[in-house]
């Protein structure tokens, strides 16, 4: 069974599902309506979590909000009640937005909507999952820039709360590894490359992924 979440052709957010491999889809259920100008998901077993849930952050630059909301793939494709993220005030280009779930539960995503002047990170409570409050906003791990990017990932520490972050630091042309401490809102940082060469911004931005090897505890 696969899930395909994405922006169509208008800018709305939507999802469709293949119970054949890939072979035929559904048509598309609607997940957002309005005018999207970022999208991140991530699955609850990425995270190593038995569930089933499909996490949904988004940006729009209608009401320049940050928003939530998730599939339930084990009881019949049930959206959640939307949730605001974060409220904004406008909507630029030079923005980033990566949502994950740690181990233990908590989801967490770090949203810039504004070319590095308007966003955060953010947590929301694995008690409030999926259509509780989100907590305030919380420590950054840098601060935010126009071109930087970041993905949030799960981290392997002792408390399974702890998150990770790989991280391209555009103005210093770094790439680097970011741990938060979750119960004490903090981040240790250590460098995994440096003297990246960024492509320019008006070009693209630079580009790189990330995947969770659950077996070996390792961050691709």
């Amino acid at each position: 069974v696969l899930y395909m979440v994405y922006a169509d052709v208008t800018s709305d957010v939507m999802f469709r599902k293949s119970s054949d491999g890939g072979l035929s889809w559904s048509t598309p259920t609607a997940v957002f309506s309005g005018t999207l100008t970022a999208l991140s998901v991530w699955y609850d077993r990425w995270s190593n979590i038995s569930a089933g849930l499909i996490h949904i952050a988004y940006q729009e630059s209608g009401t320049d909000d940050t928003l939530y909301r998730t599939i339930d793939t084990e009881s019949s494709d049930a959206l959640s009640t939307q949730r605001v993220i974060f409220a904004g005030g406008t909507t630029a280009s030079g923005g980033f937005l990566s949502i994950t779930r740690a181990r233990g539960g908590n989801v967490y995503c770090h949203t810039c909507i504004d070319a590095g002047a308007e966003g955060g990170f953010f947590r929301l409570p694995n008690a409030n999952v999926p259509n509780g409050a989100w907590d305030a906003v919380r420590t950054n791990p840098e601060a935010l820039a126009t071109t930087d990017q970041y993905i949030l990932v799960p981290g392997f520490a002792a408390d399974n709360q702890d998150i990770m972050a790989i991280f391209w630091d555009a103005s210093a042309n770094e790439i680097s590894r970011y741990i938060n401490d979750d119960s004490a809102n903090t981040w240790a940082k250590t460098s995994i490359a440096t003297s990246m060469t960024d492509q320019v911004a008006t070009t693209a931005f630079p580009h790189f992924a990330v995947a969770v090897d659950l077996t070996n505890s390792k961050i691709l």
